[in-house]
């Protein structure tokens, strides 16, 4: 029985530290949306229906080292150059897609061009990284296309659908360590996500001075973690052991200012130990977002997130537009906004 015990306890702590530290308590006056309070150096507080109380404050992973061994502040070299953009750019459209995807940036590209009717200089650039499938030839075609576009940013980060926001968050230090004098907008795009590049630069110049301290993007309130192992954003309680997220965008698109993205990439330094889950628009925007005191602001007005295409002279500002083909998408994005 001894024995069992021990057994018993030492499996629990093995399982108490992989958690990240905290245990549940009940508690009568906590709040019934979850509030996530930075600490320190106590690791993160949060309050939903039950109230998670710190367990231990040491460290559990060396950040900086752990940081590094993940990739996050290297790149291919075959990658973008901060040499390659230009000074005067006053947004980064930041699109997250897979190596493989050479026709879709290719659409892209004509779709998201600097256009002479917005006041805005615009960057597009792809953000992915290439895995031990891709062949010698794979390799050399990547190195050829950045080479006459100058536009995909490559971090060395494992390539796989959990790493999305490693790579991200390795983009935000990037531009930021770029000192661009111009620059006031970054916008994180999904590849199946169509814009209205004239509404919205109308949406950036607009709120460039007033309103640009939040996060612009569709915000998904009282969000449940999906629990069934089949679902493609399965969560462990391990993991994520509340029954609600924070408020958070919607990952497929948000706008974000410069100094914002330098937040949150400072507060995930100081805090991956403590907080840290692999889904991506969770992670940045609802759990760094808080951590780091800034808000989220809903453009859901200016988004179409229909089933059915928008229609023709459409005056949403994006559209998230699943499961089509590259052409068949730039051939709709020419139907919708009108442009050839």
């Amino acid at each position: 029985m001894l024995i069992f015990s021990a057994i018993n306890c030492f499996l629990f702590v093995i399982f108490f530290l992989k958690s990240g530290g905290y245990y549940l308590t009940e508690s009568s006056s906590v709040e019934t949306s979850i509030d996530i309070v930075n600490t320190t150096p106590a690791p993160i507080v949060v309050k939903t229906t039950k109230e998670i109380v710190p367990a231990f404050t040491g460290d559990v992973i060396a950040n900086d080292l752990y940081q590094k061994y993940l990739g996050i502040y290297q790149f291919r070299n075959n990658s973008l150059k901060p040499s390659d953009i230009n000074s005067n750019t006053n947004v980064i459209l930041l699109i997250v897609t897979r190596w493989t995807s050479f026709d879709l940036r290719g659409a892209l590209r004509q779709m998201l061009k600097n256009d002479n009717r917005t006041k805005f200089e615009y960057k597009t650039i792809f953000l992915f990284n290439y895995d031990d499938s891709a062949s010698k030839e794979d390799i050399k075609r990547i190195e050829d296309e950045n080479t006459v576009y100058k536009d995909m940013l490559m971090p060395n980060v494992e390539d796989n659908y959990h790493t999305v926001g490693l790579k991200l968050l390795s983009s935000f230090d990037w531009i930021t360590s770029l000192n661009l004098p111009n620059l006031k907008w970054v916008v994180k795009l999904d590849d199946d996500v169509i814009a209205n590049q004239t509404r919205l630069d109308e949406h950036l110049v607009y709120h460039q001075k007033s309103g640009n301290d939040k996060i612009h993007c569709v915000v998904a309130k009282n969000a449940k973690p999906f629990r069934k192992p089949e679902a493609k954003w399965y969560i462990t309680k391990m993991e994520w052991p509340y029954d609600h997220f924070p408020d958070y965008c919607m990952g497929f698109s948000y706008l974000v200012s410069p100094e914002n993205i330098k937040k949150l990439f400072n507060t995930f330094k100081s805090s991956m130990d403590q907080s840290y889950i692999w889904m991506e628009d969770v992670y940045i925007t609802g759990i760094l977002a808080k951590l780091s005191d800034i808000g989220l602001l809903s453009i859901q007005h200016l988004i179409h997130l229909k089933k059915e295409a928008p229609t023709k002279n459409s005056q949403f500002m994006l559209a998230h537009n699943e499961g089509s083909t590259p052409m068949g998408r730039f051939l709709l994005w020419q139907e919708i906004f009108g442009t050839k």
